[in-house]
């Protein structure tokens, strides 16, 4: 992987450690091509041919990257080259959880403080085109890129990039757990008959979302089955 993406900033999101697994930065001309299409600047219109499409991650606040996103959009609106950024991902993931007995499903956010963002870089470079870098550094909550410099960012590997595009949709179809237990962990009993009670997981049944965890009381091993959701680790 890039010697770049792994100068990532130690103290980030815990995202970012799954980033760098994830993501690596890619020399030019490793890209896809677009079809020849038209695109609006704050000039007039402009002929974009045959770019080339390449991926590049943003920094970005955690906890507001689809805030962040929308006003991104907005600047590419207002500047009149939407056209030249095809895509703008939040990468998320459906996870499941059973609370009160009932199943709950939610978003997760798969790499918090970061955003994908899928740009037509033209017919001769993967270089950023200029409108686009001031509508993206113009953005607030937008610190900067991943990959190379603040005015010279590297995209990144099409390949990666894809992976992450097809976990997401197979997500949609199966959520996972919210919460992922392995024999061994320490856990604390959150609601029922040993609430407050730590314990450790004997077994995993990952189909029904059950866990088997060994307490001790008055000196004594005891095993209980529990919902995932009545459980957390410590």
């Amino acid at each position: 992987m890039g010697g770049d993406l792994c100068r990532l900033d130690r103290g980030g999101p815990a995202g970012a450690v799954r980033l760098r697994r994830r993501l690596g930065v890619h020399a030019p001309g490793r890209s896809g091509v677009l079809p020849r299409m038209t695109a609006q600047s704050a000039n007039g219109y402009f002929e974009v041919g045959m770019g080339k499409r390449v991926w590049y991650a943003l920094r970005a606040q955690s906890e507001r990257e689809e805030k962040i996103k929308e006003g991104l959009l907005a600047r590419l609106r207002a500047k009149g080259i939407e056209g030249l950024v095809p895509q703008i991902i939040v990468p998320a993931e459906n996870v499941s959880e059973i609370r009160e007995g009932k199943k709950r499903v939610s978003q997760q956010k798969m790499f918090p403080g970061y955003i994908l963002i899928e740009v037509d870089a033209g017919e001769k470079s993967d270089e950023l085109p200029q409108d686009v870098w001031f509508a993206i550094m113009d953005t607030p909550g937008i610190s900067g890129f991943v990959g190379g410099s603040r005015l010279k960012p590297v995209p990144l590997d099409e390949s990666e990039v894809q992976r992450i595009i097809d976990d997401i949709e197979a997500r949609k179809e199966k959520p996972k757990p919210k919460m992922e237990f392995q024999p061994g962990d320490r856990v604390r009993i959150k609601e029922g008959s040993f609430e407050n009670f730590d314990g450790t997981v004997e077994s995993v049944d990952s189909t029904k979302w059950m866990l088997k965890v060994r307490v001790s009381i008055f000196g004594r091993d005891t095993s209980v089955e529990l919902e995932y959701g009545k459980v957390e680790k410590i």
